[in-house]
């Protein structure tokens, strides 16, 4: 069993929150309880099951990862030996100051947020030395998180490494370009 404490500021003009993360056996998982930092109430629990163990006070941090000005929390939940990371997100609603698991951030690899063009970049390492991958780009349009382009390079098993790209398009993801990287055989 482990436990962390954390202290964050969410949004710019609310108090800071505490945050108390613990191993919950009987979950087999994580719960987090959410407290105001100045009156000590509980505010919320969070809880996720079947994750892996992660240990270490940086398991818990916060990024603004859907471009509203305030901090959502992130849980990292697997850390692979090839770099692939992926984490438990929940978003911060400032209608009822509260957070809310999102899974389709949760299935995001090693996010990376380009604030300018409020995109986030996945980029998944699936082998073949660094050479088979998939590269993702997804930005909200409203309030949804859409793919908006997506990049698969993989061994086709004819002797071939394949690079894919697609891109949104009239609402649908279609191909813009596949070609022959690499001949081998």
């Amino acid at each position: 069993p482990f436990e962390y404490d954390y202290e964050f500021k969410i949004c710019s003009d609310l108090p800071a929150m505490a945050f108390h993360l613990a191993w919950d056996n009987e979950l087999d998982g994580v719960r987090i309880r959410v407290y105001d930092k100045k009156s000590g109430k509980l505010i919320q629990t969070l809880e996720t099951e079947d994750i892996e163990p992660y240990r270490g006070p940086g398991v818990l941090t916060t990024e603004d990862i859907n471009f509203d000005s305030c901090q959502d929390l992130k849980l990292l939940s697997f850390k692979g030996g090839t770099g692939n990371m992926l984490y438990r997100y929940w978003i911060f609603s400032r209608k009822t100051n509260k957070f809310y698991f999102e899974e389709e951030l949760s299935d995001i690899c090693a996010p990376k947020l380009n604030e300018k063009k409020k995109e986030i970049f996945s980029h998944r390492n699936q082998g073949g030395a660094g050479s088979v991958y998939t590269e993702e780009t997804y930005k909200y349009i409203g309030n949804k998180l859409m793919l908006i382009r997506q990049t698969d390079q993989y061994d086709d098993h004819k002797g071939q490494l394949i690079n894919e790209v697609k891109e949104r398009r009239h609402g649908k993801m279609v191909t813009v370009r596949k070609q022959v990287i690499l001949k081998y055989n």
